[in-house]
Parts: C-alpha cells; sequence; structure tokens
C-alpha cells in the first residue's frame, strides 16, 4: 500500500506539473502572438502568404476575364498579378521547399516525392527519415521494455521563417507542405505534406463490408469483415499501430458494434461511445485511445462513412489522424500548439496528405463522399487560418491550402470530350477560393502585405509513359526470368516521377556503368528520349530532358536523379514506373479517376502569385518569394538563398524614398 500510495502520489504530482507547463506554454504563445516588430527598416508591420496549392493560371485567367472570379481580379488590378515560375520538376514537395527556402534542390535536397536509396534500389520517402530504437527503462528489477523513434526532417537549407526568427520577426506557419517534423523557431507551427497518420503512412483508409467477396488488398487501403452474430449486431475492429509490446509486430485494435437501423442509419458503438450513422454523411471526428501498455495510451482521431446499410453494409473509415491534442508524433512546433488549437477550434486533420484520393482512385469513395471529406478539411483550415489572422498582428502568417490539388486531381481531366470545359467541381474549388480571397482581404489593415501563389499548375493526364518499359524494350535495362530488374545487365533506371539513373558503378550497389561512360549514356538519352513518339496517338510525350547536373547547384546536387523528364501536357510517368517497376506495354491510357497532374515539364505547368501591391519583377521564380518576405521586414537574404529579392510597393516603402 506505501508502494502504492507513493506511486499515485508521483503520478498526481507529474500531472500536476504537466499541466503547469502547458498553461506556461500558452501563456507565452500568446505573449508571443501579441509581440511587435520593431525594424525600422521594415516596409510591412504583417506579411500574409497564402498557398493554394496547384492554382493554375490556364484556369484562371479565362475565369477572371469572365467575371467569375473577382476577388482576384480585383486583386490583379489594384496590386499585381504575375505567373510564377515553378522547379524542376514541378512536384509538390521540390516546390514548396524551394519556396520556404529560396533556393534550387541542390541546396535543400528534396527532388521528388521519393527517392531511391542506392545500396538496396529500394524507395524512400524523400522528406523524412524515421529512425526506431528499443530501450529498457525502470528501476531495479521492474524494468519495462520501451520503444521510441527519431524522426528527421531531410529538407536542407534554412526556411525564410527560421530566419525572420532569428531576427526577431513572429511567424505563424500551418500546413506547409515538407515540414515534418516542424523544427524550433521563433514562431508556431503546424506540418502539412509528409505528416504521416497514425500508422506511419501517408495514408491508410479502411473499409468494412459484409460482402466477404469485396475483401481485397488495396494500394493504399485496408479491407475488414464485418460478422455477424445471428442478433442483428455486426462486429468489426480497428486496426492501430504496431503494439510496442509484440515482437511480431502485431497491431493494437480497437473492436467496435454496428447494429443497423433501417436501409440508411446504423449506430456504431466504440470504446463505451455511440456514434450515429447515416448513409452518405461523415461523422464527426470521433476519438480512439490504443492502448500500448501500463500508462501508455496512443490516440487518434478518424471519421466514418456509412456507404451502405441493408442486406450488405459498407462501412469507409479515414486514415487515422494523429490526435492534436495528445499528438503521438511531433506534428506542431511547439508541440503544444496543436494542443492549443484543438481546444480553440475542436478536432481537425492532422495528416498531410489528408484527403485521400485513393479511397476514390480504389472505387471505394464516390465522387460525393470524396468532395465532401476535402470541404470538411479546408473549413478547419479557414478556422485555423482566421485565428492566425486574429492573433498575429505583427509578424508573418504562412497557411497553404490543399482542396485546389486534390480536386484537380480527380475532376479536372473530365471534360466530356470538349477540351475547353473545365468540370464542375474544378469551377466551384476557384470560385471557393476567390469567396476565401475576398474574407481575407476583410481582415487585413493598411500595414499588411498579402501575397497569394501556388506552387505549379495543372494538366489533364490522359496518356502513361512507362520508362522502364522503354529502356528494356531500347536495350537500357534487364530483367531475369522472374520479370525482376537484373541489374547485372542495367545500365539505366527509372524511379519516382520525374527520375531516370544511371546505374552508375562506386554509386549504386551493383552499378556497371563507368564513370567515363555515363556522360554518353546520359547524352544519349536525352537525344532519344525527346524524339520518342507514343505509337497510339503520333504524339511526342516527352517535352524535354534535363541533365541533373545542369540545372542543380549545390552540396547536395550529387543526390539528384541522374536525368529529370519532362513530360508534354497531357503526359505523366506511368504508375509502374513511379515505384521502379516494369510494365507490360511503354504507353497506355491513364486507367485510374486520378486523371490530371502537374508530373510534367515545367514550361507546361506554371504556377501563380498575386500580390495586394505593385511588384517590380516581370519574371518571378517560386523561389524568390522567401527572400522578398525577409526583404519586406528590412531583412537581408542570406547567401544559401539562390532566390531574387523584388521589391514591392509598400506606402512605408513610399514614405521613407
Amino acid at each position: 500500500m506505501v508502494f502504492l500510495s507513493s506511486f499515485l502520489a508521483l503520478i498526481v504530482a507529474f500531472l500536476m506539473a504537466f499541466v503547469l507547463i502547458v498553461l506556461g506554454v500558452f501563456r507565452r504563445l500568446f505573449g508571443v502572438f501579441r509581440g511587435q516588430n520593431a525594424r525600422e527598416d521594415a516596409k510591412a508591420r504583417r506579411v500574409v502568404v497564402i498557398g493554394l496549392d496547384g492554382c493554375s493560371p490556364h484556369i484562371m485567367e479565362p475565369m477572371m476575364d469572365e467575371g467569375k472570379l473577382p476577388n482576384f481580379a480585383e486583386l490583379r488590378a489594384s496590386g499585381a498579378y504575375r505567373r510564377l515560375r515553378t522547379t524542376c520538376p514541378p512536384l509538390s514537395p521540390v516546390a514548396w521547399s524551394t519556396f520556404a527556402t529560396g533556393s534550387n534542390p541542390g541546396r535543400h535536397n528534396i527532388f521528388d516525392f521519393l527517392e531511391r536509396n542506392p545500396f538496396t534500389y529500394r524507395l524512400e520517402l524523400s522528406s523524412t527519415r524515421i529512425r526506431e530504437r528499443k530501450r529498457s527503462v525502470g528501476i531495479g528489477p521492474l524494468r519495462i521494455e520501451r520503444s521510441s523513434s527519431t524522426v528527421e526532417l531531410r529538407q536542407k537549407g534554412k526556411t525564410f521563417w527560421e530566419v525572420l526568427g532569428e531576427n526577431g520577426v513572429f511567424s505563424a506557419v500551418i500546413r506547409v507542405p515538407i515540414t515534418y517534423p516542424p523544427p524550433r523557431f521563433h514562431g508556431v507551427a503546424l506540418a502539412g505534406m509528409c505528416a504521416p497518420d497514425l500508422l506511419g503512412t501517408q495514408g491508410t483508409f479502411a473499409y468494412y463490408t459484409t460482402n466477404g467477396d469485396e475483401i481485397a488488398g488495396y494500394e493504399s487501403g485496408l479491407a475488414f469483415a464485418l460478422e455477424r452474430d445471428g442478433g442483428g449486431m455486426l462486429r468489426g475492429e480497428i486496426r492501430g499501430p504496431e503494439s510496442p509490446r509484440s515482437d511480431g509486430h502485431e497491431p493494437m485494435t480497437i473492436p467496435f458494434e454496428l447494429r443497423t437501423r433501417g436501409s440508411d442509419r446504423a449506430t456504431m458503438t466504440i470504446q463505451g461511445e455511440r456514434v450515429e450513422l447515416a448513409v452518405g454523411e461523415y461523422t464527426d471526428w470521433v476519438p480512439l485511445a490504443f492502448r500500448a501498455g501500463m500508462l501508455r495510451t496512443v490516440r487518434g482521431i478518424t471519421r466514418f462513412l456509412l456507404l451502405e446499410s441493408g442486406e450488405t453494409v459498407r462501412l469507409y473509415q479515414l486514415p487515422l489522424n494523429i490526435d492534436p491534442a495528445s499528438p503521438s508524433m511531433p506534428i506542431a512546433s511547439p508541440l503544444v500548439f496543436s494542443s492549443y488549437l484543438q481546444k480553440a477550434h475542436g478536432n481537425f486533420a492532422t495528416l498531410g496528405l489528408a484527403e485521400d484520393t485513393w479511397g476514390l482512385n480504389e472505387g471505394i469513395l464516390d465522387d460525393k463522399g470524396f468532395v465532401d471529406q476535402c470541404y470538411l478539411f479546408h473549413h478547419e483550415r479557414r478556422k485555423l487560418l482566421f485565428d492566425m489572422l486574429d492573433k498575429v498582428r505583427d509578424g508573418a502568417v504562412v497557411l497553404v491550402f490543399d482542396i485546389t490539388d486534390r480536386i484537380q486531381h480527380m475532376f479536372l481531366g473530365r471534360n466530356g470530350g470538349d477540351p475547353g470545359a473545365i468540370a464542375p467541381e474544378v469551377e466551384k474549388v476557384y470560385r471557393d477560393a476567390d469567396e476565401l480571397i475576398g474574407l481575407i482581404r476583410e481582415r487585413l489593415d493598411d500595414d499588411t502585405v498579402l501575397l497569394v501563389m501556388s506552387d505549379h499548375g495543372f494538366a489533364p493526364f490522359t496518356r502513361c509513359v512507362d520508362l522502364n518499359r522503354w529502356l528494356l524494350d531500347e536495350g537500357y535495362l534487364a530483367v531475369d526470368e522472374d520479370g525482376a530488374i537484373d541489374w547485372s545487365a542495367t545500365r539505366a533506371y527509372a524511379m519516382g516521377l520525374a527520375g531516370i539513373y544511371i546505374n552508375l558503378e562506386g554509386r549504386e550497389a551493383q552499378g556497371i556503368v563507368g564513370a567515363e561512360d555515363a556522360a554518353a549514356l546520359k547524352r544519349e538519352l536525352v537525344e532519344r528520349l525527346v524524339e520518342v513518339e507514343d505509337p497510339e496517338t503520333g504524339e511526342k510525350p516527352i517535352r524535354g530532358v534535363f541533365e541533373s547536373a545542369r540545372v542543380y547547384a549545390g552540396p547536395y546536387a550529387g543526390d539528384a536523379p541522374d536525368l529529370i523528364v519532362g513530360y508534354a501536357r497531357g503526359h505523366r510517368v506511368s504508375w509502374d514506373s513511379v515505384l521502379g517497376e516494369v510494365g507490360d506495354v511503354a504507353f497506355c491510357a491513364n486507367p485510374k479517376p486520378w486523371a490530371a497532374d502537374h508530373c510534367m515539364h515545367p514550361a507546361e505547368v506554371p504556377g501563380v502569385l498575386f500580390c495586394s501591391h505593385e511588384i517590380e519583377a516581370d519574371d518571378v521564380w517560386i523561389g524568390d518569394v522567401g527572400p522578398t518576405v525577409l526583404g519586406l521586414f528590412g531583412i537581408e537574404k542570406p547567401g544559401t538563398m539562390d532566390g531574387y529579392q523584388f521589391e514591392i510597393k509598400t506606402a512605408a516603402g513610399d514614405d521613407r524614398e
């Protein structure tokens, strides 16, 4: 009893200390929010940067001219508008990293969503590296095996908000891609694209059904049976992360019961709570607690969508998001910032790629289910933005909205055979973005500069190019009798969304191409690839091929793919080649609902840049934005930034002149 009492007293003391620490951090956060930007040479007291991922000038310009985007049109007329040069390749992780660091990929080390490990030829996530370790903790004979992980952001270089912080300027950075885990700086941050789900993946949905024939493997999802107990009750279980107590990597699970009520409703009972479901309507966020051992709980949140309730019952579950109130992984900086946001606004999506495009790709979600989900998340982020605009009166507010990218991926290619038409879902998302900009401008004062931008544009994606199949057909790549790549006879191979690698001797584990032959091989591939024709359409699917050594500079340039393939509008690398696999044919129609993309030649998919004030630059690159924000606060860009610090004409600047 004495031991138990002492133990309880220790726990109570720990909880009280934790509460005091949290309250102290909240007070510090709000104190920082109210801090003043005292730089005398600043041209603005506040800069607001709104990212609209994937917004395309090819769509926005006609819509502005037709009067469909009045707020963007007014911003163009009273301030400035430019097409924004994107990165090579125009992939979101690459482009947003260039935006954040003001540098080319050779300096920030992000070249794709995925990168190959030259020692194993396996693909890895380009943005983060997670290292797992186990250790034994305790006192004397009382030992507990604990597992822990260290998460490393692989993006290199200093972001412009870190530079701002070093100069005393506070920043709120919300859901900018490639910010997981968020670094510590003078400000607050909530991670965006590449923040994982509770399983440690980039988004794994779950599907439950009473139809055993539907239990299948999905590329980014799990399928489970709903079992009937004979009394009208259905039973299932939610699969969570791996149990730290399991040597066999067994997942932790949470059982649930489901009772249908007619053809359109059901009631779920899970961890003692009742959740009401209606066909076609998402539930609110449902908190889940996975018991990982004594005094350890891993918490997540999810939403459910009842797809069918009748003779067959079908249920969809969002990927398990990390609980923002009790994060098991570092999704915010400081860590307690996500808890503050949850207390202020309720639960919200924390998964980087939160919108489940693969649920629609796999046929689990229909169009409405996907679009409804996108807008649920979009409105959550609007609340976060308006909160930061209210609190951060001096400094920088940077927030990226993803919905424009996700809707275009799934709907832009649907034009009913009319190349000049856009799907109503796409037109609506641009109109909604226009409304949002109007609401933002109402909240800004004369001492605020507003920048609205995208990382790249968009284009339909109708034809696939299987680079590895082409390399095989042309004798550059070999396969064994099982169809696997034979590295002992392969000179070049493709992996990721834009890259071709030379199987270089001394760099790749089984490299066979000598350094003296590599240059000639690269030149040969560049010359041949731009002349390739799709035999079905007669079109040339590749607009240009870049040697990375010619387009990148910096300490990490040697980690890039040897060649960057720039596809012509309407074309993209095949789904097999992305994963380093070899398909059956070199050219084919895109078979998936994901029918639009931006993984093309940079000139095909420029982004957009709007500013509330005039800018003195005609040709603007995405890497110029960060240095220019520094200039608005009177801060010179560091030498590691490649971007140009262009002038924005503000009242403060005019007064000083």
